[in-house]
């Protein structure tokens, strides 16, 4: 719901859930049901996603890069 209320909320603006914050299966598929986006910082969650629902649809794959 606070998902969904925030979207609408702030309809020009992209939210985004950070799957590493909290991966439990309802919390995500609660927000793919939403039709919510996603943003991963490794490969390992995105089976989390895939099973939650999700499909690999409204994902950011945001890895930090490394400085030299």
């Amino acid at each position: 719901r606070r998902y969904q209320a925030l979207r609408e909320e702030f309809p020009w603006v992209d939210v985004l859930y950070d799957v590493s914050a909290l991966a439990h299966p309802r919390l995500l598929a609660a927000v793919a049901e939403a039709d919510g986006g996603f943003a991963v910082t490794h490969d390992q969650a995105l089976p989390a996603l895939i099973l939650a629902g999700a499909g690999g649809r409204h994902v950011l794959h945001a890895t930090p890069g490394a400085h030299p």
